[in-house]
């Protein structure tokens, strides 16, 4: 977004703004997968496509999936702190239909598949998605030390 300000001589402020939108690559990479929650021991299938800023396939670009299992480690004068673990990767090259990878899931809990990219003048591109496996480690934040409110009934007066 650009905005200009000016002050006439009548001391009259004049403002104006527009906005441009600024494509980061000339490739995005894109997934989908059938389900986003999977039982433990199934596997995912995520597919993925490359394409350009107008929306035409584009045949013939590498591309790297990852699938990590997100997790949380107590660092010392930090507190929690998200870490990726049990890294899973596949390679493919992208082509006139999608193409497919295939992760399987070591433990329950949530897991991040990230699909990146490099347009012909190296820059680069990213898609995200998260996918839940049931199970797993309690998370941190989940765990209360907090117990349930307890509600004592007084009786007062007669007749109650």
């Amino acid at each position: 977004t650009a905005e200009a300000t000016v002050q006439d001589v009548n001391r009259q402020v004049w403002s104006t703004s527009t906005s441009l939108l600024v494509h980061p690559a000339r490739y995005y990479v894109g997934m989908k997968t059938p389900r986003y929650f999977v039982e433990q021991g199934q596997s995912i299938d995520v597919e993925t496509i490359v394409a350009d800023i107008d929306g035409k396939r584009i045949e013939g670009t590498p591309i790297e999936m990852t699938m990590v299992r997100l997790d949380y480690k107590k660092v010392k004068k930090k507190g929690w702190t998200e870490v990726e673990a049990d890294p899973e990767t596949c390679k493919v090259v992208s082509g006139k239909d999608p193409q497919k990878c295939t992760f399987h899931p070591k433990q329950g809990g949530q897991h991040k598949i990230t699909a990146k990219i490099a347009d012909p003048e190296k820059r680069p591109n990213q898609s995200e998605i998260t996918v839940w496996v049931p199970g797993g480690k309690r998370r941190w934040w989940i765990v209360s030390t907090r117990q349930a409110p307890m509600v004592d009934f007084v009786r007062r007066g007669a007749g109650l």
